[in-house]
Protein backbone atom coordinates (compact mmCIF):
# COMPACT_ATOMS: atom_id res chain seq x y z
CA UNK A 1 0.00 0.00 0.00
CA UNK A 2 0.83 3.69 -0.19
CA UNK A 3 3.12 5.37 2.35
CA UNK A 4 1.40 8.63 3.73
CA UNK A 5 2.31 10.75 6.64
CA UNK A 6 0.46 13.78 8.57
CA UNK A 7 2.36 16.42 10.54
CA UNK A 8 2.47 17.34 13.66
CA UNK A 9 -0.50 19.72 13.76
CA UNK A 10 -3.83 19.13 11.80
CA UNK A 11 -3.95 21.82 10.45
CA UNK A 12 -0.54 21.96 8.07
CA UNK A 13 0.61 25.37 9.83
CA UNK A 14 2.46 24.55 12.96
CA UNK A 15 6.55 25.07 12.55
CA UNK A 16 9.05 24.82 15.10
CA UNK A 17 11.41 27.68 13.37
CA UNK A 18 13.14 29.74 15.86
CA UNK A 19 13.70 33.12 14.06
CA UNK A 20 17.07 34.30 12.23
CA UNK A 21 19.06 37.55 12.69
CA UNK A 22 18.85 39.34 9.41
CA UNK A 23 22.15 40.24 9.54
CA UNK A 24 23.04 35.90 8.94
CA UNK A 25 20.64 35.94 5.98
CA UNK A 26 21.98 38.47 4.23
CA UNK A 27 25.53 36.81 4.73
CA UNK A 28 24.43 33.91 3.76
CA UNK A 29 23.12 35.75 0.37
CA UNK A 30 19.79 34.19 0.39
CA UNK A 31 16.15 36.15 1.12
CA UNK A 32 12.71 35.60 1.81
CA UNK A 33 12.02 35.77 -1.90
CA UNK A 34 13.82 32.81 -3.03
CA UNK A 35 11.99 30.52 -0.65
CA UNK A 36 8.89 31.68 -1.81
CA UNK A 37 9.69 31.33 -5.45
CA UNK A 38 11.39 27.63 -4.47
CA UNK A 39 8.07 26.50 -3.01
CA UNK A 40 5.67 27.62 -5.47
CA UNK A 41 7.69 26.24 -7.91
CA UNK A 42 7.70 22.75 -6.26
CA UNK A 43 4.18 23.18 -5.57
CA UNK A 44 3.44 23.67 -9.26
CA UNK A 45 5.63 20.88 -10.39
CA UNK A 46 5.27 18.52 -7.47
CA UNK A 47 1.74 18.49 -5.93
CA UNK A 48 -0.24 15.59 -6.93
CA UNK A 49 -3.72 17.44 -6.41
CA UNK A 50 -2.25 20.80 -8.32
CA UNK A 51 -4.53 20.60 -11.02
CA UNK A 52 -7.54 19.61 -8.62
CA UNK A 53 -6.69 22.75 -6.93
CA UNK A 54 -6.11 24.98 -9.23
CA UNK A 55 -8.84 25.11 -12.05
CA UNK A 56 -10.31 27.73 -14.61
CA UNK A 57 -12.58 29.02 -11.83
CA UNK A 58 -9.97 30.20 -9.17
CA UNK A 59 -6.79 30.66 -11.82
CA UNK A 60 -7.48 34.15 -11.93
CA UNK A 61 -7.51 34.32 -8.42
CA UNK A 62 -4.39 32.04 -7.92
CA UNK A 63 -1.82 34.09 -10.12
CA UNK A 64 -3.31 37.42 -8.28
CA UNK A 65 -2.42 35.56 -4.56
CA UNK A 66 1.23 34.57 -6.20
CA UNK A 67 1.95 37.94 -8.10
CA UNK A 68 0.84 39.64 -3.90
CA UNK A 69 3.23 37.27 -2.43
CA UNK A 70 6.14 37.17 -4.68
CA UNK A 71 6.20 40.98 -4.59
CA UNK A 72 5.76 41.56 -0.69
CA UNK A 73 8.54 38.97 -0.50
CA UNK A 74 10.90 41.66 -2.34
CA UNK A 75 10.70 43.64 1.21
CA UNK A 76 11.11 40.94 3.96
CA UNK A 77 14.71 40.46 3.23
CA UNK A 78 15.12 37.54 6.60
CA UNK A 79 14.05 34.39 4.85
CA UNK A 80 13.30 32.91 8.43
CA UNK A 81 11.34 35.84 10.04
CA UNK A 82 7.94 35.48 10.96
CA UNK A 83 6.75 37.62 8.47
CA UNK A 84 8.50 35.82 5.10
CA UNK A 85 7.36 32.41 6.49
CA UNK A 86 3.90 34.00 6.89
CA UNK A 87 4.08 34.43 3.19
CA UNK A 88 4.60 30.78 2.59
CA UNK A 89 1.75 29.69 5.13
CA UNK A 90 -0.21 31.94 2.75
CA UNK A 91 0.23 30.23 -0.14
CA UNK A 92 0.32 26.95 1.33
CA UNK A 93 -3.76 28.17 2.78
CA UNK A 94 -4.92 28.24 -0.84
CA UNK A 95 -4.90 24.33 -1.00
CA UNK A 96 -6.90 23.87 1.88
CA UNK A 97 -4.53 20.47 2.05
CA UNK A 98 -3.36 19.13 5.85
CA UNK A 99 -0.64 17.24 3.49
CA UNK A 100 1.11 20.50 2.74
CA UNK A 101 3.26 22.28 5.10
CA UNK A 102 6.62 23.66 6.18
CA UNK A 103 8.47 22.18 8.56
CA UNK A 104 12.45 22.59 10.38
CA UNK A 105 14.72 20.30 9.86
CA UNK A 106 17.61 21.81 11.55
CA UNK A 107 18.08 24.07 14.38
CA UNK A 108 19.80 27.67 13.31
CA UNK A 109 22.24 29.09 14.67
CA UNK A 110 21.95 30.61 18.02
CA UNK A 111 20.55 34.46 17.98
CA UNK A 112 20.62 37.23 20.19
CA UNK A 113 17.73 37.22 22.88
CA UNK A 114 17.17 40.77 22.28
CA UNK A 115 16.68 40.21 18.60
CA UNK A 116 14.18 37.57 18.95
CA UNK A 117 11.65 40.25 21.76
CA UNK A 118 12.24 43.14 19.30
CA UNK A 119 10.21 40.84 16.26
CA UNK A 120 7.37 40.36 18.07
CA UNK A 121 7.97 43.78 19.89
CA UNK A 122 4.54 45.22 18.25
CA UNK A 123 2.44 42.09 18.72
CA UNK A 124 -1.03 42.92 19.99
CA UNK A 125 -0.94 43.07 23.86
CA UNK A 126 -3.36 43.33 26.17
CA UNK A 127 -2.46 45.85 28.80
CA UNK A 128 -3.24 43.51 32.08
CA UNK A 129 -0.71 42.65 35.10
CA UNK A 130 -1.67 39.43 36.63
CA UNK A 131 -2.40 41.46 39.92
CA UNK A 132 -4.17 43.88 38.27
CA UNK A 133 -6.59 41.40 36.01
CA UNK A 134 -6.92 39.68 39.33
CA UNK A 135 -8.82 42.61 40.31
CA UNK A 136 -10.93 42.97 37.45
CA UNK A 137 -11.95 39.60 37.81
CA UNK A 138 -12.90 39.82 41.56
CA UNK A 139 -14.70 43.40 40.76
CA UNK A 140 -16.92 42.43 37.69
CA UNK A 141 -19.83 40.65 39.28
CA UNK A 142 -21.11 38.81 36.05
CA UNK A 143 -18.05 37.96 34.27
CA UNK A 144 -17.97 35.23 31.34
CA UNK A 145 -17.38 31.88 32.51
CA UNK A 146 -13.93 30.92 30.98
CA UNK A 147 -12.92 34.48 32.32
CA UNK A 148 -10.16 34.01 34.64
CA UNK A 149 -6.24 32.59 34.54
CA UNK A 150 -5.35 29.55 32.79
CA UNK A 151 -2.36 27.23 33.41
CA UNK A 152 -0.36 24.66 31.34
CA UNK A 153 0.52 21.51 33.46
CA UNK A 154 3.07 22.63 34.54
CA UNK A 155 2.43 25.70 35.31
CA UNK A 156 5.46 27.22 32.69
CA UNK A 157 2.75 28.69 30.67
CA UNK A 158 -0.49 30.93 32.28
CA UNK A 159 -2.79 33.03 30.42
CA UNK A 160 -5.00 35.21 31.17
CA UNK A 161 -8.56 34.92 29.30
CA UNK A 162 -11.04 37.81 28.98
CA UNK A 163 -13.93 37.93 27.07
CA UNK A 164 -14.54 40.63 24.34
CA UNK A 165 -17.22 41.27 21.45
CA UNK A 166 -17.90 37.68 21.25
CA UNK A 167 -14.38 36.68 21.48
CA UNK A 168 -12.39 35.08 24.64
CA UNK A 169 -8.30 36.61 23.93
CA UNK A 170 -5.80 35.05 25.86
CA UNK A 171 -2.92 36.81 27.20
CA UNK A 172 0.68 36.01 28.53
CA UNK A 173 0.64 35.88 32.36
CA UNK A 174 3.82 33.99 32.56
CA UNK A 175 5.76 32.87 29.68
CA UNK A 176 9.18 32.38 28.51
CA UNK A 177 10.22 36.55 28.70
CA UNK A 178 12.19 35.05 25.33
CA UNK A 179 9.56 34.64 22.40
CA UNK A 180 6.11 35.06 24.59
CA UNK A 181 6.04 38.66 27.00
CA UNK A 182 3.70 40.07 29.51
CA UNK A 183 -0.11 41.00 27.90
CA UNK A 184 0.80 39.48 24.32
CA UNK A 185 -2.05 37.32 22.84
CA UNK A 186 -1.43 33.66 22.44
CA UNK A 187 -4.70 32.38 21.42
CA UNK A 188 -8.66 33.75 20.83
CA UNK A 189 -11.39 31.32 21.40
CA UNK A 190 -14.88 32.27 20.25
CA UNK A 191 -17.66 32.52 22.58
CA UNK A 192 -19.67 29.21 21.05
CA UNK A 193 -18.59 26.38 22.78
CA UNK A 194 -17.09 23.44 20.80
CA UNK A 195 -14.81 25.41 18.27
CA UNK A 196 -12.13 26.73 16.33
CA UNK A 197 -9.75 28.49 18.31
CA UNK A 198 -6.86 30.45 17.06
CA UNK A 199 -3.81 29.50 18.56
CA UNK A 200 0.06 31.51 17.96
CA UNK A 201 2.85 29.40 18.34
CA UNK A 202 6.07 29.73 19.45
CA UNK A 203 7.60 32.15 16.41
CA UNK A 204 3.93 33.79 16.21
CA UNK A 205 2.75 32.06 13.03
CA UNK A 206 -1.09 30.64 13.25
CA UNK A 207 -3.04 27.75 13.16
CA UNK A 208 -6.67 27.07 13.93
CA UNK A 209 -7.33 23.86 16.19
CA UNK A 210 -10.62 22.69 17.55
CA UNK A 211 -11.10 23.07 21.16
CA UNK A 212 -13.49 21.34 23.62
CA UNK A 213 -14.30 21.38 27.47
CA UNK A 214 -13.11 18.35 29.35
CA UNK A 215 -15.14 18.92 32.13
CA UNK A 216 -19.11 20.12 32.39
CA UNK A 217 -17.58 22.85 34.92
CA UNK A 218 -15.52 24.52 31.45
CA UNK A 219 -12.59 24.67 33.81
CA UNK A 220 -10.31 22.36 31.23
CA UNK A 221 -9.68 23.40 27.94
CA UNK A 222 -8.14 21.31 25.42
CA UNK A 223 -6.45 22.90 22.51
CA UNK A 224 -6.01 20.26 19.55
CA UNK A 225 -2.64 19.05 19.99
CA UNK A 226 -1.16 22.06 21.77
CA UNK A 227 -2.35 20.62 25.02
CA UNK A 228 -4.68 21.40 27.99
CA UNK A 229 -5.65 24.61 30.07
CA UNK A 230 -6.33 24.72 33.50
CA UNK A 231 -8.50 27.30 35.14
CA UNK A 232 -7.10 28.26 37.92
CA UNK A 233 -7.87 29.30 41.66
CA UNK A 234 -7.67 33.40 42.24
CA UNK A 235 -6.06 33.02 45.82
CA UNK A 236 -4.26 29.83 45.36
CA UNK A 237 -3.11 29.59 41.91
CA UNK A 238 -3.46 26.09 42.01
CA UNK A 239 -6.10 24.09 38.97
CA UNK A 240 -9.71 24.44 40.39
CA UNK A 241 -10.11 20.61 38.83
CA UNK A 242 -8.50 17.37 39.14
CA UNK A 243 -9.07 16.06 36.15
CA UNK A 244 -5.72 14.77 34.16
CA UNK A 245 -6.00 12.85 30.43
CA UNK A 246 -6.31 9.52 30.10
CA UNK A 247 -2.74 7.81 28.95
CA UNK A 248 -3.46 4.21 28.32
CA UNK A 249 0.68 4.54 26.91
CA UNK A 250 2.59 4.55 30.24
CA UNK A 251 5.88 7.11 30.19
CA UNK A 252 4.44 8.27 26.72
CA UNK A 253 5.42 4.89 24.92
CA UNK A 254 4.00 5.05 21.20
CA UNK A 255 2.33 1.52 21.47
CA UNK A 256 1.68 -0.39 24.64
CA UNK A 257 -0.92 -2.98 25.60
CA UNK A 258 -3.10 -3.07 28.81
CA UNK A 259 -5.62 -6.16 29.68
CA UNK A 260 -8.01 -4.48 31.86
CA UNK A 261 -9.49 -7.67 32.95
CA UNK A 262 -10.28 -11.18 32.02
CA UNK A 263 -12.37 -9.62 29.15
CA UNK A 264 -11.04 -6.41 27.55
CA UNK A 265 -7.85 -5.69 26.38
CA UNK A 266 -6.14 -2.34 25.24
CA UNK A 267 -4.01 -1.48 22.76
CA UNK A 268 -2.56 2.19 22.68
CA UNK A 269 -1.18 3.05 19.31
CA UNK A 270 0.28 6.90 18.87
CA UNK A 271 2.24 6.99 15.59
CA UNK A 272 1.66 4.87 12.59
CA UNK A 273 5.37 6.06 11.63
CA UNK A 274 7.29 3.15 9.97
CA UNK A 275 10.19 3.84 12.66
CA UNK A 276 7.75 2.17 14.92
CA UNK A 277 6.93 -0.72 12.69
CA UNK A 278 9.08 -3.44 14.97
CA UNK A 279 7.68 -1.80 17.83
CA UNK A 280 4.02 -2.31 17.20
CA UNK A 281 4.69 -5.53 15.28
CA UNK A 282 6.58 -6.76 18.54
CA UNK A 283 3.78 -5.43 20.72
CA UNK A 284 1.16 -7.25 18.68
CA UNK A 285 3.16 -10.56 18.81
CA UNK A 286 4.11 -10.49 22.59
CA UNK A 287 0.52 -10.39 23.35
CA UNK A 288 -1.11 -12.62 21.18
CA UNK A 289 -2.05 -15.30 23.56
CA UNK A 290 -4.31 -13.09 25.04
CA UNK A 291 -5.71 -11.37 21.79
CA UNK A 292 -5.99 -15.05 21.04
CA UNK A 293 -8.29 -15.57 23.81
CA UNK A 294 -10.12 -12.65 25.29
CA UNK A 295 -13.53 -11.33 23.70
CA UNK A 296 -13.04 -7.83 23.85
CA UNK A 297 -10.43 -5.97 22.42
CA UNK A 298 -9.82 -1.81 22.79
CA UNK A 299 -7.62 0.11 19.96
CA UNK A 300 -7.00 3.65 20.89
CA UNK A 301 -5.47 5.67 17.75
CA UNK A 302 -6.75 9.20 19.39
CA UNK A 303 -4.06 11.57 18.28
CA UNK A 304 -2.29 9.73 15.68
CA UNK A 305 -1.90 11.71 13.05
CA UNK A 306 -0.42 8.81 10.66
CA UNK A 307 2.46 7.10 9.12
CA UNK A 308 3.11 4.48 6.72
CA UNK A 309 0.50 2.07 5.99
CA UNK A 310 2.45 -1.22 6.77
CA UNK A 311 2.74 -0.42 10.59
CA UNK A 312 -0.98 -1.58 10.89
CA UNK A 313 0.08 -4.67 8.89
CA UNK A 314 -0.08 -7.16 12.18
CA UNK A 315 -3.38 -5.75 13.33
CA UNK A 316 -5.70 -6.49 10.19
CA UNK A 317 -6.07 -10.14 11.04
CA UNK A 318 -7.47 -9.31 14.39
CA UNK A 319 -10.02 -7.12 12.91
CA UNK A 320 -11.12 -8.91 9.38
CA UNK A 321 -14.51 -10.48 9.17
CA UNK A 322 -14.90 -10.33 5.23
CA UNK A 323 -13.24 -9.72 1.99
CA UNK A 324 -13.32 -5.68 1.38
CA UNK A 325 -12.31 -3.75 -1.74
CA UNK A 326 -9.56 -1.13 -1.36
CA UNK A 327 -9.84 2.46 -3.50
CA UNK A 328 -6.19 3.02 -5.89
CA UNK A 329 -4.12 5.88 -6.06
CA UNK A 330 -2.10 7.79 -8.91
CA UNK A 331 1.40 9.02 -8.40
CA UNK A 332 2.06 12.12 -9.78
CA UNK A 333 5.24 11.65 -11.88
CA UNK A 334 7.86 14.03 -11.32
CA UNK A 335 11.76 14.27 -11.03
CA UNK A 336 11.42 15.17 -7.37
CA UNK A 337 8.53 12.66 -6.52
CA UNK A 338 10.90 9.85 -8.64
CA UNK A 339 13.76 10.79 -6.04
CA UNK A 340 11.06 10.25 -2.81
CA UNK A 341 11.16 6.79 -3.66
CA UNK A 342 14.41 6.59 -4.84
CA UNK A 343 15.39 7.72 -1.13
CA UNK A 344 12.77 5.14 0.20
CA UNK A 345 14.82 1.87 -0.55
CA UNK A 346 17.98 3.23 1.55
CA UNK A 347 15.20 3.65 4.74
CA UNK A 348 16.27 0.44 6.51
CA UNK A 349 12.63 0.84 8.84
CA UNK A 350 11.26 -0.78 5.69
CA UNK A 351 11.24 -4.45 5.30
CA UNK A 352 13.09 -5.39 2.29
CA UNK A 353 10.27 -6.24 0.54
CA UNK A 354 8.83 -2.65 0.76
CA UNK A 355 12.15 -1.37 -0.33
CA UNK A 356 12.03 -3.35 -3.63
CA UNK A 357 8.29 -2.29 -4.57
CA UNK A 358 10.23 1.71 -4.29
CA UNK A 359 12.65 0.73 -6.26
CA UNK A 360 9.33 -0.45 -9.09
CA UNK A 361 7.85 2.39 -8.10
CA UNK A 362 11.05 4.56 -9.35
CA UNK A 363 11.60 3.14 -12.09
CA UNK A 364 8.02 3.16 -13.33
CA UNK A 365 7.61 6.90 -12.77
CA UNK A 366 10.87 7.72 -14.63
CA UNK A 367 8.92 5.96 -17.77
CA UNK A 368 5.55 8.67 -17.31
CA UNK A 369 7.16 12.01 -16.15
CA UNK A 370 4.42 14.76 -16.64
CA UNK A 371 2.20 12.30 -16.00
CA UNK A 372 -0.43 10.04 -13.14
CA UNK A 373 1.11 6.34 -12.86
CA UNK A 374 -0.04 3.63 -10.44
CA UNK A 375 1.86 0.34 -9.23
CA UNK A 376 -2.17 -0.60 -8.62
CA UNK A 377 -5.47 -1.87 -9.84
CA UNK A 378 -8.06 0.55 -9.80
CA UNK A 379 -10.14 -1.51 -7.15
CA UNK A 380 -7.66 -3.72 -4.81
CA UNK A 381 -9.85 -6.42 -3.31
CA UNK A 382 -8.25 -7.67 0.38
CA UNK A 383 -9.02 -10.95 1.49
CA UNK A 384 -7.82 -13.64 4.21
CA UNK A 385 -7.91 -17.18 4.27
CA UNK A 386 -8.86 -17.14 8.35
CA UNK A 387 -11.30 -15.71 10.68
CA UNK A 388 -10.44 -15.57 14.01
CA UNK A 389 -12.66 -16.02 16.57
CA UNK A 390 -11.11 -13.68 19.19
CA UNK A 391 -11.36 -10.79 19.59
CA UNK A 392 -15.16 -10.88 19.72
CA UNK A 393 -15.92 -7.45 19.38
CA UNK A 394 -13.66 -4.34 18.87
CA UNK A 395 -13.83 -0.68 19.84
CA UNK A 396 -11.14 1.48 17.88
CA UNK A 397 -11.39 5.25 19.57
CA UNK A 398 -10.77 7.87 17.03
CA UNK A 399 -10.65 11.77 17.35
CA UNK A 400 -10.17 14.82 15.23
CA UNK A 401 -6.29 14.15 15.50
CA UNK A 402 -6.76 11.34 13.06
CA UNK A 403 -5.37 11.40 9.69
CA UNK A 404 -3.56 10.76 7.09
CA UNK A 405 -2.12 6.68 7.36
CA UNK A 406 -4.77 6.47 10.47
CA UNK A 407 -7.54 7.61 8.34
CA UNK A 408 -6.66 4.77 6.41
CA UNK A 409 -6.58 2.35 8.77
CA UNK A 410 -9.78 3.43 9.87
CA UNK A 411 -11.28 3.22 6.51
CA UNK A 412 -10.23 0.13 5.31
CA UNK A 413 -9.67 -2.72 8.24
CA UNK A 414 -11.96 -0.75 10.74
CA UNK A 415 -14.85 0.03 8.68
CA UNK A 416 -14.99 -2.94 6.42
CA UNK A 417 -15.05 -5.00 9.57
CA UNK A 418 -18.50 -6.59 11.83
CA UNK A 419 -16.29 -6.84 14.73
CA UNK A 420 -15.27 -2.66 15.20
CA UNK A 421 -17.14 -0.09 16.19
CA UNK A 422 -15.69 2.82 15.90
CA UNK A 423 -16.23 5.69 18.33
CA UNK A 424 -15.15 9.16 19.03
CA UNK A 425 -15.06 12.44 17.05
CA UNK A 426 -14.77 12.49 13.39
CA UNK A 427 -11.17 12.15 11.94
CA UNK A 428 -9.12 15.20 10.50
CA UNK A 429 -9.91 14.90 6.75
CA UNK A 430 -6.20 14.43 5.53
CA UNK A 431 -6.34 11.23 3.11
CA UNK A 432 -7.15 12.05 -0.58
CA UNK A 433 -3.85 13.58 -1.20
CA UNK A 434 -0.90 11.37 -0.11
CA UNK A 435 2.25 9.89 -0.01
CA UNK A 436 4.12 12.68 1.23
CA UNK A 437 7.15 14.14 0.54
CA UNK A 438 9.60 16.86 1.94
CA UNK A 439 11.91 18.75 0.16
CA UNK A 440 14.65 21.53 1.49
CA UNK A 441 13.79 24.88 1.01
CA UNK A 442 17.31 26.45 -0.58
CA UNK A 443 18.41 29.22 2.12
CA UNK A 444 18.05 26.54 5.23
CA UNK A 445 16.06 25.12 7.95
CA UNK A 446 12.88 24.51 6.50
CA UNK A 447 11.29 21.82 4.39
CA UNK A 448 8.14 22.41 1.96
CA UNK A 449 6.00 19.16 2.73
CA UNK A 450 3.71 17.97 -0.41
CA UNK A 451 1.36 15.02 -1.14
CA UNK A 452 2.78 13.31 -4.26
CA UNK A 453 -0.37 10.79 -4.69
CA UNK A 454 -4.48 11.34 -5.00
CA UNK A 455 -6.87 9.25 -4.40
CA UNK A 456 -8.99 7.13 -6.90
CA UNK A 457 -12.28 8.02 -4.30
CA UNK A 458 -11.89 11.62 -5.44
CA UNK A 459 -13.38 11.02 -9.00
CA UNK A 460 -15.89 8.37 -7.57
CA UNK A 461 -17.02 11.21 -4.90
CA UNK A 462 -16.11 9.61 -2.37
CA UNK A 463 -13.47 12.00 -1.07
CA UNK A 464 -12.74 12.58 2.86
CA UNK A 465 -10.47 15.78 2.99
CA UNK A 466 -11.84 18.29 4.78
CA UNK A 467 -14.50 16.36 6.43
CA UNK A 468 -13.28 13.48 8.09
CA UNK A 469 -14.17 9.74 8.26
CA UNK A 470 -17.44 9.64 10.94
CA UNK A 471 -17.32 7.38 14.25
CA UNK A 472 -20.32 4.72 14.79
CA UNK A 473 -20.66 6.42 18.04
CA UNK A 474 -20.23 9.92 19.07
CA UNK A 475 -18.63 10.99 22.33
CA UNK A 476 -18.28 13.70 24.77
CA UNK A 477 -14.68 14.65 25.52
CA UNK A 478 -15.72 15.24 29.11
CA UNK A 479 -16.10 11.61 29.68
CA UNK A 480 -13.69 8.87 30.39
CA UNK A 481 -13.75 6.80 26.78
CA UNK A 482 -11.85 3.67 27.65
CA UNK A 483 -14.39 3.26 30.44
CA UNK A 484 -17.45 3.98 28.24
CA UNK A 485 -15.55 1.34 25.35
CA UNK A 486 -15.40 -1.14 27.87
CA UNK A 487 -18.70 -0.82 29.13
CA UNK A 488 -20.11 -0.78 25.70
CA UNK A 489 -18.48 -4.11 25.11
CA UNK A 490 -19.09 -6.09 27.79
CA UNK A 491 -22.65 -5.24 28.58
Amino acid sequence: MKLTHLKKTVSGLALLILSCSSQFALAQDCHCQDNVKFVINKIEANYSGFTDKVTSSNKAAYEMLKDSLLKRSVDEKDFASASCVNLIQKYIAFFKDGHMYTSQYMQPPAIHPDTIRNQFKSWPKINYSKAGFIKYLQATKKRKPLEGIWTIADQSYSVGLIYEKGMYNAFIINADSLYWMPGQVKFKIPERPNTKAVYYLRNHTSDTVAVSFKTPEQNVIETGTYGFWYKTDLKTGKAVSAWKPVNTAPNNQVVSFTRLNDKTNVLTIKNFDSRYLRAIDSVVKANAGLLGKTDNLIIDVRGNGGGADISYRSLKKYLYTDPYRIIGVDYWCSPDNVEKFNLLTKDMDFPEESRKNFKRYADSMTVHLNGYWSPFAEIIEEKMDTVLTYPKRVAVLMDENCGSTTEQFLMDPVSNSRKVTKMGQHSAGILDYASLHGIHMPCGYLDINYATAKSRRIKMGKGIDNKGIQPDIILDKNIDWIDYAQKYLEK
